[in-house]
């Protein structure tokens, strides 16, 4: 979307010198943007630490990059946008999914170190059916050292069963959820 926007800023109005008068016709293009940027941010909701509307938010700035590319005239580049945000916005429905209807929840584990431990708690977890979406590793006391997690689901997060899970392992000395 920002590419095609740039281009028809670029090219769009090659013809304005033809219209007489001294203006920038491309300031009309970057007007556009702005505007639907605010459209844009308007449906992007965040509840807690889900975050939803962002592929639409992102298909509606690119349909409105679209729509400047036909109205400056250049067809043959807003029709083969058209197909690549149709074709992704699909790809990105159906079989990436991305984060929309993600709710992220920040975890922190402290475990003693020891080799394979990190792949260990993030089995754990995926057996939870969460996603593991960034992990950072910190020396905690002594031998220990502190797992903060992102973990995101589509699902409602149980944290009680996620804290019988924690008290269950006899590794996980300390546990944060949220």
């Amino acid at each position: 979307g920002a590419a095609l926007m740039v281009e028809v800023s670029r090219y769009g109005f090659t013809d304005a010198a033809a219209w007489g008068g001294s203006f920038d016709a491309s300031r009309v293009a970057a007007s556009v943007v702005a505007g639907i940027s605010f459209l844009g941010a308007g449906v992007i909701f965040v509840r807690g630490s889900a975050i939803r509307g962002l592929t639409t938010s992102a298909g509606i700035w690119t349909t409105a990059g679209i729509g400047m590319a036909f109205g400056a005239g250049m067809y043959a580049v807003g029709a083969m946008a058209t197909v690549l945000l149709i074709v992704l916005q699909l790809v990105l429905h159906r079989f990436v999914g991305g984060l929309d209807g993600v709710t992220l929840t920040p975890l922190s584990v402290t475990v003693p170190y020891s080799p394979g431990v990190i792949s260990r708690v993030k089995e754990l977890l995926r057996g939870q059916g969460l996603e593991i979406h960034g992990c950072r590793v910190v020396k905690g006391s002594g031998e220990d050292m502190v797992l903060y997690l992102t973990a995101g689901s589509r699902e409602a997060l149980q944290p009680e069963a996620l804290a019988a899970l924690f008290q269950e392992d006899p590794e996980i000395r300390e546990y944060s959820i949220g």
